[in-house]
């Protein structure tokens, strides 16, 4: 999935979470913690700059995938997330609570909708292997090319070989578009 779709989902993990819980937070926390939950909906996906960095160019995912990062790991997030959790209820502080709850959902909804099509390392550290829904083989056949070319090329692939991830995150898009306005 594209940024645009995680960004989406961890908006609205935030948003459900934040009016299910009514927490005795003000108004401006609230906020700051639904812009942490969108932070935390596209972080994981933050390695590919490092490795866009170290290779000076686009590559394509038979060369690295970055979904085999450690970064791409659940459980790093969930142990991050409670983490963040128990301090915050330590020095009772509800606002570092529910960053740390939001640190685990909003990265997992990241998990969740990688698990689709592309697959994530579920089982680390005790298995590296990606596990996902659909075919989770399937590579991009994009070469690695300037940058425009790259993405014009890369979102003609996603929309028609990866039609399933794609239809979902203009849905969840579009629901965020919903709820925020």
């Amino acid at each position: 999935m594209l940024p645009p779709g995680h960004i989406a989902a961890g908006y609205l993990v935030a948003r459900a979470l934040l009016a299910a819980t009514h927490p005795s937070l003000s108004l401006s926390d609230q906020q700051y913690l639904i812009w942490w939950g969108v932070f935390f909906g596209f972080a994981p996906d933050l390695d590919t700059f490092i490795v866009f960095k170290k290779m000076k160019r686009f590559i394509s995912s038979d060369e690295i995938d970055h979904r085999a990062f450690y970064s791409h790991a659940p459980t790093l997030w969930l142990i991050g997330g409670l983490v963040i959790l128990f301090v915050g209820a330590f020095i009772h502080s509800v606002f570092l609570e529910y960053l740390g709850i939001l640190l685990w959902l909003c990265s997992w909804t990241h998990f969740a909708l990688d698990t689709i099509q592309n697959g994530i390392m579920w089982l680390w550290p005790w298995r590296k292997r990606l596990i996902a829904l659909s075919d989770p083989g399937m590579k991009s056949d994009v070469a690695p090319q300037k940058f425009i070319s790259y993405w014009l090329d890369f979102l003609k692939f996603y929309i028609t070989k990866m039609t399933l991830p794609f239809c979902l995150e203009i849905l969840l898009i579009i629901v965020a578009l919903f709820v925020y306005y």
